[in-house]
């Protein structure tokens, strides 16, 4: 019997006595789920899911010998998925040759995702050693496969397809009954548009006596519901939202108006605070949400933060926005200050709220006004002076820069010019009456003395 014959055939008694062991072994791995589905991985922050995981078992396998080139073991061996490179004469080589159906991916994940063709964050190929050269540590690569058109039952050495010369990863397998695990996600680099069928090949990554793995197939009897075959997981990293703003425990508030996928929470509405940094940040699953920060922040009386708008230059504190992926906002704010003005006399103009930096006008009309009373009669005006604010001049109406709430007061004076000038007035006509009787007077006496 030809060696190779001889190195099978070992292969499959071996196996079949550790089939009958099989009880002993590891028969679940970490990232084990629903196969064909996807489902949601609670964050560590507890704030939903950060993870969308769509699991998939491989829909064909087979493994192929180099010393034995026409043979279909898919076929005759379907049980096992043999990998070797040992210093055999002649050199024994066996590679094994996965395929995973992934058509149903698009209406697993949100629309979303599939519309912008997303990347996976990462992406596993899980296999499961049932037995490992006692010689241990194998190290198997895995490497892409870019045809897929191969079946399992007609698979040989001869007509194997081509495989890519750099492996995606390399992994050691240390010992029988556990799962070893290549990290495959360069292959999605394109996006999950472009993979309706992947395929992958596993073959030691040096020759040398160690290099002997055999791994369970899709066909390999399992004990119960626990599953040994192949399986290949795409994880989706849901998107972080990040809002900051220039002050600590800004409240805001989110909630969702879509839900994409039954797996992915409802986010109720709910208000958080930013930190001490200004910044707030949490797993949200795709979808639409409505977000909104304060209108106005009251810092005092005379002091407060006004809304001015977003980074992206969305004006209102209350939006929507739509999370395909990252998303970063900052919420800007410009204080303002208050003017207040005041007067004794007349009516002022000015007082309110301006933006920090800006000039304020400030006026009081008119400039001139009647004193009260007998005085007011008098002639007594009331006259604006100046502003007890440091102003651009000493007219009624002043431009200050509003830097800090500023408070303003019109000073007055009192003019006397119209009384005085009303009492002279007053004074010459009397002296005038007075003139005027005297020299009447003298006229009547030099008449009665002429009499």
């Amino acid at each position: 019997m030809p060696r190779a014959s001889i190195a099978v055939l070992l292969s499959v008694s071996v196996l079949m006595s550790l089939m009958g062991s099989a009880s002993a072994l590891q028969t679940t791995h970490p990232a084990s789920g629903n196969m064909g589905a996807c489902t949601g991985i609670i964050a560590p922050d507890g704030r939903g899911p950060g993870i969308v995981r769509c699991g998939f078992y491989v829909s064909e396998d087979a493994f192929v010998d180099n010393l034995i080139p026409t043979k279909r073991f898919g076929q005759a061996i379907p049980y096992v998925l043999i990998v070797q490179d040992t210093p055999t004469v002649p050199r024994s080589e066996n590679y094994a040759y996965l395929k995973f159906d992934l058509s149903s991916l698009s209406s697993l994940l949100p629309g979303m995702l599939v519309e912008s063709n997303a990347v996976p964050s990462n992406v596993t190929l899980w296999a499961y050693a049932r037995y490992v050269s006692p010689f241990y540590n194998t190290s198997v690569e895995v490497h892409g496969v870019p045809s897929n058109n191969w079946n399992e039952t007609t698979l040989t050495w001869s007509n194997k397809p081509a495989f890519e010369e750099a492996a995606y990863d390399r992994q050691t397998v240390a010992a029988n009954g556990t799962w070893t695990r290549w990290n495959v996600t360069g292959d999605f680099s394109s996006g999950v548009n472009q993979h309706s069928e992947v395929s992958y090949l596993l073959k030691a990554g040096e020759t040398h006596w160690k290099n002997i793995v055999w791994f369970d197939s899709k066909d390999q009897p399992q004990l119960g519901n626990m599953s040994t075959r192949p399986e290949l997981d795409l994880d989706f990293a849901m998107p972080v939202l990040t809002i900051s703003s220039p002050y600590a425990n800004l409240p805001v508030t989110i909630e969702g108006q879509t839900r994409l996928a039954s797996y992915l929470p409802t986010i109720e509405r709910q208000t958080y605070a930013t930190s001490a940094n200004g910044t707030f940040q949490a797993i949200v699953p795709w979808g639409t949400y409505s977000i909104s920060v304060p209108e106005v922040i009251p810092m005092s009386n005379s002091t407060k933060a006004v809304f001015a708008g977003w980074n992206d230059n969305v004006q209102e504190a209350s939006r929507t926005i739509t999370m395909r992926e990252n998303t970063r906002l900052h919420a800007n704010y410009r204080m303002q200050y208050r003017l207040t003005v005041n007067s004794p006399y007349a009516s002022t103009n000015g007082s309110g709220w301006y933006s920090e930096g800006t000039n304020a006008s400030l006026s009081v009309n008119p400039d001139t006004v009647p004193a009260e009373g007998i005085a007011g009669v008098l002639g007594v005006r009331h006259i604006f002076d100046h502003w007890t604010l440091s102003c651009t001049d000493f007219e009624s109406r002043c431009v200050v820069i509003m830097d800090s709430p500023k408070s303003a007061t019109a000073v007055w004076r009192d003019d006397y010019t119209m009384t005085i000038a009303l009492s002279t007035a007053i004074l010459a006509i009397a002296f005038a009456t007075i003139m005027l009787a005297l020299r009447a007077r003298r006229k009547g006496v030099r008449q009665e003395n002429k009499s």
